[in-house]
C-alpha cells in the first residue's frame, strides 16, 4: 500500500511517499520456471533461466534464483523475469522463489537441466520439388557456406530430393536452387 502526503508552502511542494505492508494480504505469490524446461539439454555455457511470477493482492516485489545450491540472487524483472549465468558443462539445478510487496514468500520451485557441447552430427535434409530436374542445397553448417551453387541433392523419389549434411553447431542456414 502506498500513502502519499503533500506539503505546500508558497514556493515549494514537498511530497512524502510511504509504503506499508497490507496486513490483510497473507496469500503467497506464485512463481514458475519457463526456460529451461525440467530435464532439458542446452548446448551452451551461457544459460538464461526465465519464467513468470504473480501476486493478486500487493504485486510481486522480486524473484530470486539459486544455481547448484548457491546463494539466491535477485533476477531481472518481476512478473516476467530472467537470470543469466555462465555454467561449466554438466548437470545443474535451478531453484526459484518470489516475494510479494507484503513480504509473503512463494513456494520454492526447482528444475534440473544439463548443458553440454554440441557435437558433430549428420542431418538428413529432404526437399519437396517435383518440378525441378536437379536440386542443390547451399548451406552454412556452422563452419562456413558451401561454394555456390551448393551441393547436389539426390532424387529420393519422383517428388522429393535428399542429402545428408554434417552439422557442427546447433544453428545452421540453408537454401535450395536448381542452377
Amino acid at each position: 500500500m502506498q500513502i502519499k502526503l503533500c506539503s505546500y508552502s508558497s514556493s515549494v511542494k514537498v511530497v512524502y511517499l510511504f509504503y506499508l505492508n497490507d496486513p490483510t494480504d497473507s496469500t503467497r505469490p506464485t512463481v514458475a520456471i519457463v526456460r529451461p524446461a525440467n530435464g532439458e539439454i542446452i548446448y551452451s555455457t551461457n544459460i538464461t533461466i526465465s519464467g513468470t511470477a504473480s501476486d493478486d493482492k500487493s504485486g510481486v516485489k522480486g524473484v530470486y534464483v539459486s544455481i547448484n545450491g548457491g546463494s539466491f540472487v535477485l533476477a531481472s524483472g518481476t512478473t516476467s523475469w530472467s537470470y543469466n549465468v555462465n555454467l561449466s558443462y554438466g548437470l545443474h539445478t535451478a531453484r526459484v522463489y518470489a516475494i510479494d510487496n507484503s513480504n509473503n514468500i512463494s513456494v520454492t520451485n526447482q528444475i534440473t537441466f544439463s548443458n553440454q557441447p554440441f557435437t558433430t552430427n549428420n542431418v538428413t535434409v529432404y526437399y519437396y520439388r517435383p518440378d525441378w530436374s536437379n536440386v542443390n542445397i547451399h548451406y552454412n553448417n556452422g563452419s562456413g557456406w558451401t561454394s555456390t551453387p551448393g551441393v547436389a541433392m539426390s532424387r529420393y523419389n519422383s517428388n522429393w530430393w535428399v542429402r545428408t549434411v554434417q552439422v557442427v553447431s546447433n544453428a545452421w542456414k540453408f537454401c535450395f536452387n536448381n542452377i
